[in-house]
């Protein structure tokens, strides 16, 4: 004769919970963060994305630019020998030249690495980038998180504890009677029999349980002969 003992035991956990279609869905760790990668962040990727797009064009933009600055223009005029008889051009004026496919500038002297920057960014300017901070995954996940409740059941028997799969739980009843309906159904169609049932009784925190002491664990001890 063989004995084992199926227990069903209610827990409480933390999980993310998202809506969708007006449906809260819960979420795994994997699943938790896959979301937040591939939704939460998803304005702030093509944010980045535009950005570094936009940081290149000002890049190839300057990189573009011919400069020829006042003191340039001074340096090669003053190179230029005073000979008798030679009439020398007169000083450059004191103004920065820029090129800009092919088309001339003149800006106050000192100030054309300035005016490159700004015509660079009022060509290519900055994305706007999404309202609020950047969302981290930490902060994401804990403003998501909701403490659930629900069963777990195990076989135990003298060769160690088997987890049983009894998919989505329902306990109208303060217990899923019909998951542990078909948990013995099978167990009985194996050869299994009930020999005794005992059970815990619980007061849990919430507004469905203010007063009512439920179920906590339930135990069928079960023989094979």
């Amino acid at each position: 004769m063989t004995f084992a003992t199926l227990v069903f035991g209610r827990i409480k956990y933390n999980a993310v919970v998202i809506k969708e279609e007006g449906k809260e869905r819960e979420l795994d760790s994997a699943e938790a963060k896959d979301y937040f990668d591939q939704i939460i962040l998803t304005p702030w990727r093509v944010y980045d994305e535009e950005l570094q797009v936009a940081q290149s064009q000002r890049k190839a933009f300057k990189e573009g630019c011919v400069v020829r600055s006042y003191e340039q223009a001074m340096a090669e005029w003053e190179r230029v020998p005073r000979r008798f008889g030679f009439v020398k051009e007169s000083a450059p004026e004191p103004h920065d030249g820029i090129t800009i496919n092919g088309q001339a500038h003149k800006v106050a002297a000192g100030t054309a690495d300035r005016f490159i920057d700004e015509e660079a960014l009022r060509r290519h300017p900055d994305p706007q980038p999404p309202s609020g901070q950047r969302p981290e995954f930490v902060q994401w996940s804990s403003s998501c998180t909701k403490e659930k409740r629900t069963w777990r059941a195990e076989l135990i028997t003298g060769s160690g504890i088997t987890p049983l799969d009894v998919g989505t739980l329902n306990w109208n009843w303060g217990y899923p009677i019909a998951a542990a309906v078909r948990q013995l159904d099978l167990l009985e169609k194996q050869g299994w029999k009930l020999v005794h049932v005992s059970e815990d009784h619980g007061l849990y925190a919430g507004a469905d349980t203010i007063d009512e002491a439920y179920l906590t664990r339930v135990r069928y001890l079960i023989r094979m002969d």
